[in-house]
C-alpha cells in the first residue's frame, strides 16, 4: 500500500523527515551523489520504498536517481529489493557461484564505476582475485624451507571470503592456515613433510581428507597381508601371485642386465614407480627374499626404510626377519616373529593360567584393569587364530570363559574336585557340584557333612573341633593348615602352607594380596591410596590388626588382648588338644618340635617346621603360636589399639597420613593415651568383615 503524504503531514514533520532522511543515507555511508548497492532494512522501514519502474540491475540506481524518498512507499521498497536479490542468487548459482561469494560481491562493487551488479562483478573480477591470491602465496613461500605446497582454488576463495575480499589479508590467512595444517599433520602422524604437502595438494587443502589418505597408505601393507593370510605358511616366506619360476630366475640373476630386471619387476608387479622397482632389485642383490623385497619396496619406496622393513629384530630368537613375519602386540607395540609368538602361545595356553598370557618382552598389559584386560583378550583372540592349533584356541576360549565366570558373586569351586560353577541358590548353603555330584558349603566352602544341616558354619566348625577325632589329633598345627585363605578376587580356597613372606599370588586368577588382611599388593604408580605411593615399589596397605604388624608383638600381650575381650585362646578350651605322639614323647616341656607345615624356598615340597615348642604355646613354636593368636584376634574382630603405646598409636596416625593430636599440658601419659585411643578409633576405624560380630557372638555363646 502506497503511503500518501498530504500537505498537513508535510507541514507537521518536515524537520523529522529531513533528520530521518539524512540518517538513512548515513547508514549507507554515502551522499546522494554516490552509487550505493545495499541498504539497511531497519533504517528504511518507515518512509522508503523502491519504485516499481526503473533500473533493476543495481540497487544503487535507486539512490542515484535522486528520487525523493517521500514519493515512495515502504511495501514496494522491501518487496522489489527482495525479489531483485533472489534473482541475483539464482543467476549466481547457475554460474557456479555461492551465496557467500555473492554477498561479498554485494559489498565490494558498491562503488563500481562500471555500474555492474554483483553477479556481473563475480563473472569479471572474482576469478582474477583468486588467481592473484594463489600467485602471491606461491611467490611468498618459494623458499625451500618455507614451502607450504600448492594453494588450491578453494583455499584461496575461503581466504578471500574470511577477509572481506582483501587480497593481502587473504594471502596471510592462507599461508597461516597451511602452516597450521602441516603442524597438526606432523603431530598426529609419522609421515614426512613432503608426504604431508603432497596429501594436502591432492585433497585441495582439506586436512581431514589428507590425513585419511596418509593413514590408508600406511595401512596398505597390513591390508595386503590380511587379504593374503590364507596363502601364508606358518613359517614360510610370503608368496606373491603371478610370479612364475622363469620370472623369479631372471630377477634373481645378477648377471642379467640390471635395467631389464628392473623393467620386469616394474611391469609384472605393477609397481607405483620405477624407483620402487629399482629398490626391489637392489634388495634382491643384497640377498633378501624376492617376495619380501617386493613388499618392502612397494610399501616404503626408498632403500633405507625398505631395509628397516626387512631387518626387524625379534627379541625372543634374536634373528632379523621381514615385517611380514612379525607380530605386534597391541598393548605395548613390541614386535615378535611369528614363529616365536606361535610357540609362546601354545605353551602358555596349555600350561599356564590365562592371566599369564601377556607380552613375553615387557609383561604388559596390567590385567588387573578389567577394561584393559577385556580389550587385550579380544584382540589376542583375533590375533592367535592363525597362529595356534584349533584345539589350543578352543582351550584359550574355555579359560577366558572361566575367568569371566570367576567374577560372578555366586561362583564357587567344588571342595572335592577342580570343577567350578555358579550356585543358583545362594541362600542355601548346601550346593551340589554338577561334575562330581558331591556337596560343598556355599559359605565356608568346606565339604558338606550331615552335621552341618540346620546350623551355621561357625557352629559346624565348633562341632567339628569337639567331635572329629582326626580334627582333634591334628592340634593347633592342623587348625592353622585348615584355616587357609580364600582369594578375594576369584574365591578359590587354599590350605595355606606357612613360611615365606605374606605376599600371596593366586594361581587361578593371578591376583596378588596379603595373606593376613587380604588387601591387594600394587606397584607404586598403580596404587592410588596416597600421592606417596608413586615413590614406593610393590606394596600393600595393611590395617593395624594385620599379621604383618602384629607378628612382632610378644605372645603374652596378644594373650592379654584376647583375655580382656573374653576369648579363650587355650587349645584345650577350643577342642584342640596338644599333640603327644611317639616322636615327641612326654609333653611340651620335653623338647617337642613344631609340626606346622612349611613351604621351603627350594622345591615345592612341604616339610614340618621343626622348631622347638615353648611350654605354654600348646605344641607350637613362638612364630606359629603368634600366628594362631593373631588369627583369633582377626576372627573375633578385636582392635589391637587397646594394647598400643603412645608411640605405636602415633605411627598408626602417620601411616594413615593424619597428624596425631598433640599433648595438652598438664595432661599425663594415661590421660593422653586414652584420648589418643578414642580419637584413633573414631578417625581410623578398623575394617570388619561383614557378619563377623554376629558370628563371633554365636561361637562364644556355644563355647560357654
Amino acid at each position: 500500500m502506497r503511503a500518501q503524504f498530504n500537505t498537513q503531514q508535510k507541514n507537521e514533520r518536515p524537520r523529522d523527515f529531513n533528520k530521518y532522511k539524512n540518517s538513512t543515507y548515513h547508514q549507507f555511508n554515502v551522499t546522494r551523489e554516490t552509487p550505493v548497492l545495499h541498504y539497511d532494512k531497519l533504517s528504511s522501514t518507515m518512509y522508503a520504498s523502491m519504485p516499481s519502474q526503473g533500473a533493476k540491475d543495481n540497487f544503487s540506481s535507486f539512490l542515484n536517481s535522486k528520487k525523493p524518498l517521500e514519493n515512495v512507499t515502504r511495501g514496494n521498497f522491501i518487496d522489489d529489493q527482495s525479489r531483485l536479490y533472489v534473482e541475483w542468487v539464482k543467476q549466481a548459482e547457475q554460474l557456479g557461484f555461492t551465496a557467500e561469494e555473492l554477498n561479498l560481491a554485494n559489498h565490494l562493487n558498491w562503488q563500481d564505476p562500471k555500474g555492474r551488479n554483483p553477479v556481473q562483478w563475480l563473472k569479471d573480477e572474482w576469478s582474477d582475485r583468486v588467481v592473484e591470491v594463489i600467485g602471491r602465496v606461491t611467490q611468498q613461500t618459494s623458499n625451500e624451507n618455507d614451502r607450504i605446497g600448492n594453494l588450491s582454488t578453494d583455499e584461496a576463495k575461503q581466504g578471500l571470503l574470511e577477509n572481506h575480499g582483501s587480497v593481502e589479508s587473504a594471502c596471510k590467512a592462507c599461508i597461516e592456515s597451511r602452516r597450521e595444517k602441516l603442524a597438526k599433520m606432523g603431530e598426529s602422524s609419522f609421515f614426512s613433510r613432503v608426504d604431508c604437502l603432497n596429501a594436502l595438494d591432492r585433497n585441495d587443502g582439506n586436512l581431514e581428507e589428507a590425513l585419511l589418505e596418509l593413514e590408508v597408505k600406511a595401512l596398505e601393507p597390513i591390508r595386503r597381508r590380511v587379504l593374503s593370510l590364507h596363502d601364508l605358511e606358518d613359517s614360510g616366506p610370503r608368496s606373491t601371485s603371478g610370479l612364475d619360476q622363469a620370472y623369479k630366475e631372471i630377477v634373481r640373476n645378477k648377471n642379467a642386465p640390471f635395467e631389464r630386471r628392473v623393467r620386469i619387476v616394474f611391469a609384472e608387479q605393477k609397481m607405483q614407480s620405477w624407483g620402487r622397482a629399482d629398490t626391489t632389485v637392489r634388495l634382491v642383490d643384497m640377498g633378501f627374499n624376492l617376495e619380501d623385497c617386493i613388499e618392502a619396496a612397494d610399501a616404503y619406496g626408498d632403500m633405507e626404510r625398505s631395509l628397516g622393513y626387512l631387518q626387524q629384530n625379534c627379541p625372543i630368537c634374536v634373528e632379523d626377519k621381514p615385517m611380514g613375519q612379525m607380530i605386534t602386540f597391541l598393548s605395548c607395540q613390541d614386535k615378535i616373529c611369528k614363529v616365536c609368538v606361535s610357540e609362546y602361545l601354545e605353551i602358555r595356553i596349555k600350561e599356564m593360567q590365562i592371566h599369564q598370557i601377556v607380552c613375553p618382552v615387557c609383561g604388559l598389559p596390567d590385567l588387573r584393569d578389567e577394561v584393559e584386560a577385556a580389550l587385550y583378550f579380544n584382540n589376542l583372540d583375533i590375533m592367535m587364530r592363525g597362529l595356534v592349533e584349533p584345539e589350543t584356541h578352543d582351550l584359550f576360549q574355555k579359560k577366558l570363559r572361566d575367568r569371566a565366570l570367576r567374577k560372578e558373586p555366586n561362583f564357587r569351586w567344588c571342595a572335592h574336585c577342580s570343577y567350578g560353577f555358579i550356585n543358583d541358590f545362594p541362600n542355601v548353603n548346601k550346593m551340589q557340584c554338577p561334575d562330581c555330584q558331591r556337596f560343598t558349603c556355599f559359605s565356608c566352602k568346606k565339604p558338606w557333612e550331615d552335621q552341618h544341616q540346620g546350623i551355621s558354619c561357625e557352629q559346624f566348625a565348633q562341632w567339628k573341633a569337639e567331635n572329629d577325632e582326626d580334627y582333634q589329633m591334628a592340634g593347633l598345627a592342623g587348625h592353622l593348615a585348615r584355616n587357609g585363605i580364600d582369594c578375594p578376587e576369584c574365591k578359590f580356597r587354599y590350605d595355606l602352607a606357612r613360611g615365606g613372606c605374606m605376599h600371596f599370588k593366586c594361581g587361578q586368577c593371578g591376583h596378588e594380596f596379603c595373606s593376613g588382611c587380604y588387601n591387594p599388593f600394587k606397584h607404586g604408580e598403580v596404587c592410588d591410596v596416597s600421592p606417596d605411593c608413586a615413590r614406593k615399589g610393590f606394596h600393600a596397605h595393611h590395617p593395624r590388626d594385620c599379621l604383618s604388624y602384629l607378628r612382632d608383638w610378644q605372645p603374652e600381650i596378644l594373650q592379654e588382648l584376647l583375655q580382656e575381650n573374653g576369648v579363650d585362646y587355650k587349645a584345650g578350651a577350643r577342642g584342640l588338644p596338644v599333640q603327644d605322639d611317639e616322636e615327641n614323647p612326654g609333653a611340651v616341656g620335653g623338647g617337642q618340635k613344631c609340626k606346622v607345615m612349611l613351604q621351603k624356598e627350594a622345591g615345592m615340597d612341604d616339610v614340618e617346621c621343626g622348631m622347638v615348642c615353648q611350654p605354654d604355646h600348646d605344641g607350637l613354636c613362638k612364630k606359629h603360636y603368634t600366628e594362631y593368636l593373631v588369627d583369633l584376634i582377626n576372627k573375633n574382630g578385636i582392635d589391637p589399639a587397646d594394647k598400643m603405646t603412645i608411640d605405636e598409636m602415633h605411627i598408626v596416625f602417620l601411616r594413615s597420613k593424619i597428624q596425631p593430636p598433640a599433648r595438652v599440658q598438664p595432661e599425663g601419659d594415661d590421660d593422653y593415651r586414652a584420648r589418643l585411643l578414642e580419637i584413633l578409633k573414631q578417625q581410623i576405624p578398623l575394617p570388619r568383615p561383614p557378619g563377623l560380630q554376629a558370628a563371633v557372638v554365636a561361637v562364644q555363646g556355644e563355647e560357654e
